[in-house]
């Protein structure tokens, strides 16, 4: 079975509406403080997390998955279009606020990091990636893989586009551990971080900021 069929049986499970995991309280927040007028969820689904911001900014979404963007235009007031992560159909510094919610986990290595430096290209401010870890209980708080899921370094992945991580933590919600990187974009240097990152795929050096904690303001 191929990934994209793969998450086309897993369509069906999202027919019927459920809210969103806990982790929106970290988007809501983030959303509230910066106050962007546009804002751009890559991996949207349905727009569970979207419909929550309802109000609070002019809202987008890409999907991969063609009925997941019909699902998400009956269900939010926004505009969805079906893309692929590491290939996003909108200029540079489109949106003030980009985000992703437990995609990149399900993105292979070799379009991780194009879809890290899209997020980044079509972004004018902040960046924020959101990524289930584990549990308490998890061997080494690592994500044990389900199938078409893969574990990556993310803070490697965050090192290769040169850009302040604003707030970079492993928090814990209840018993579920994540990964929670806000990273605020200057205004140059776009275009040289999105070519190093085309023609390497790798960084030139690593930064391992998650050692650190940043305070949020």
């Amino acid at each position: 079975m191929s990934i994209e069929q793969h998450f086309e049986d897993r369509t069906k499970e999202f027919e019927h509406k459920s809210e969103p995991g806990p982790e929106i309280v970290f988007v809501v927040d983030f959303i509230n403080k910066l106050q962007p007028k546009k804002v751009l969820e890559i991996g949207m689904n349905y727009g569970r997390e979207l419909k929550k911001l309802e109000g609070k900014a002019l809202l987008y979404g890409v999907d991969s998955n063609e009925r997941m963007v019909e699902l998400a235009k009956q269900y939010v007031k926004g505009k969805f279009e079906q893309a692929d992560a590491s290939n996003l159909p909108y200029k540079n510094s489109t949106f003030d606020f980009v985000y992703t919610d437990g995609l990149l986990s399900h993105l292979p290595p070799e379009k991780v990091y194009d879809a890290v430096a899209e997020a980044v290209r079509v972004s004018k401010k902040y960046i924020l990636f959101i990524e289930y870890c584990g549990t308490r209980q998890s061997k080494n708080n690592v994500y044990n893989c389900k199938k078409f899921t893969w574990v990556h370094d993310y803070d490697r992945l965050i090192s290769t586009v040169n850009v302040f991580a604003k707030y970079n933590k492993n928090v814990f919600l209840g018993s579920d551990l994540y990964h929670v990187v806000l990273l605020e974009k200057p205004q140059v240097q776009q275009k040289e971080i999105i070519t190093e990152i085309r023609e390497e795929k790798k960084p030139k050096f690593q930064i391992k900021i998650g050692k650190f904690e940043w305070k949020l303001f």
